[in-house]
């Protein structure tokens, strides 16, 4: 996107396809390894950025020393203008790394994040390549597996960004509504809200993030449907427990976190337990990488020793409670998680789903044809219910057994 490629503070403008500083009309020189060092935190305004990543993502694979980058550093602040003691740019947290504090204030509604971002620096790049070269981007996974909090991340680049959160809204008719709401969009005499949008969203270079689909994905499907039709430079970001299933979409599905950023997760939630990287690790392991599991198992050390934490987690759904009072009712506990996928299953797939539940371990389709079909669930019904729970992120598929797990 244009937002991307290109970020202006003050009277400067950083160019990244030119790799180019300018002021007004003015190209400023910078070294190469200075540039990137500029535009690596550009793209992170706002946040903190250490020492470590900063070398690991401008010098990859090369040792470099940490004077290298205080020269860079000193640099940008020499071109910038920017004084370490007031600064307006360029933010030193001593011993830890910089923080960029520049950045114009972007236009749109996004959420401002609460807590830090921890690793993921891989499927954010992903993510962003996706809203560069697509103009519907569906994030898919289960309950707790982060597609919020990563849309969050991805979209934090992007000029123009208004954000439309969908889990607390109950009716079809209301997701037009609530885009309308978000962007400020008021209805035009004789014309319905999805109308109305496009009149006022035609000619607007913007990326728009539904939030939270699955319980009202045919009414999400077909507000992003007419949006992109009638709004040639809008984009659409969806996070969805399934696909919108329309034309034109591109689905990323969220995976849990890699064993390294599961245990960054857990110590940037509980920095107290830095010195029990094994025990952290053995936690996060037996949570199989959830970002919402880890961080109500790090809330508890507030309450338990990590040990303990470790011993109960046979009974997970008793223990991992205590979540943030002001995040929605199923993000709470790990069981309202579960419970708000469930609800949203027809009746005879909430019965094939309990029937498959005890394969903890996974079982083939010929075992679950077995156990699952009755006098009322054929075969074929059954072959059918089980794709719709593989669709919905509630059953997981392996090629390599032909099975359900």
């Amino acid at each position: 996107m244009p937002s991307e490629r290109t970020l202006v503070f003050g009277p400067f403008r950083l160019d990244k396809t030119e790799r180019r500083l300018l002021r007004g009309d003015e190209p400023l020189a910078l070294r190469p390894k200075t540039f990137d060092v500029l535009a690596f935190l550009a793209e992170r305004a706002g946040r903190l950025v250490t020492k470590r990543e900063l070398l690991d993502g401008v010098w990859p694979e090369t040792f470099v020393s940490d004077s290298v980058l205080k020269v860079c550093v000193r640099e940008i602040r020499e071109v910038l203008g920017d004084d370490p003691r007031s600064p307006r740019y360029i933010e030193t947290a001593h011993k830890a790394g910089y923080r960029f504090i520049g950045v114009r204030a972007a236009a749109g509604n996004r959420p401002v994040p609460l807590t830090t971002f921890a690793g993921r620096e891989e499927e954010v790049r992903d993510v962003r390549a996706l809203l560069e070269r697509h103009r519907l981007t569906t994030l898919i996974g289960p309950g707790g597996v982060g597609k919020t909090r990563l849309a969050l991340e991805a979209v934090g680049a992007v000029r123009e960004v208004w954000w439309v959160e969908l889990a607390p809204i109950a009716e079809a008719p209301r997701v037009a509504e609530a885009v309308a709401a978000a962007l400020g969009v008021d209805d035009d005499r004789g014309r319905t809200v999805v109308e109305s949008l496009v009149r006022a969203l035609r000619d607007r270079d913007l990326l728009l993030v539904l939030d939270n689909c699955e319980h009202l994905v045919h009414a999400a499907a077909e507000t992003a449907r007419v949006l992109a039709q009638g709004c040639p430079r809008l984009r659409i970001l969806s996070t969805s427990r399934e696909p919108l299933g329309i034309t034109g979409e591109v689905t990323w599905t969220v995976p849990p976190l890699s064993p390294e950023d599961a245990v960054l997760l857990f110590l940037a939630r509980s920095p107290q337990h830095s010195g029990e990287p094994a025990r952290v690790s053995g936690i996060c392991a037996r949570l199989e990488g959830l970002p919402l599991a880890i961080e109500l198992a790090a809330a508890r050390t507030r309450a338990f020793p990590i040990q303990q934490i470790a011993d109960r987690l046979n009974d997970r759904f008793r223990l991992l409670t205590g979540g943030s009072r002001t995040a929605l009712p199923r993000q709470q506990t790990l069981r309202a998680v579960v419970d708000w996928s469930y609800d949203l299953l027809f009746d005879h797939e909430q019965r094939v789903f309990e029937r498959l539940a005890v394969f903890p371990g996974g079982c083939d389709l010929a075992t679950a044809e077995v156990v699952c079909t009755d006098e009322t669930l054929t075969v074929l019904d059954l072959q059918d219910i089980v794709h719709a729970l593989v669709t919905g992120q509630l059953v997981r598929s392996s090629r390599a057994r032909a099975g359900c797990e």
